[in-house]
């Protein structure tokens, strides 16, 4: 029902919320909220240094190499994290069938 996983999602952000309103503790939620989920164990995520900016490199199953997908994520280049991301694009990267590089 969605109603009760709405429910769900408010009282997991509540209970989580950072007790601090400094920039590392607004990173930490950002990062719990958007990784209530698991990421896919069969996406294959490998660290990469682009420019100077760490980021992932996630490579599902029998990809399609010659396609490559770039993802940047929200948060004003403040908040969140290519890790903390990773439910999130671990599904992109199956989804879009070649390398997904989050960053």
């Amino acid at each position: 029902m969605v109603d009760a996983e709405i429910d769900r999602v408010l009282r997991y952000l509540t209970e989580h919320r950072p007790s601090e309103q400094s920039l590392v503790g607004a990173r930490a939620y950002v990062d719990t909220m958007v990784a209530m989920e698991p990421a896919l164990s069969d996406v294959a995520v490998t660290s990469v240094v682009l420019g100077g900016v760490p980021a992932e490199r996630l490579l599902p199953p029998d990809a399609d190499l010659s396609r490559t997908f770039l993802y940047l994520h929200g948060g004003g280049y403040s908040l969140g994290s290519a890790k903390g991301y990773r439910p999130f694009t671990s599904r992109l990267a199956r989804a879009f069938g070649g390398v997904t590089i989050a960053l």
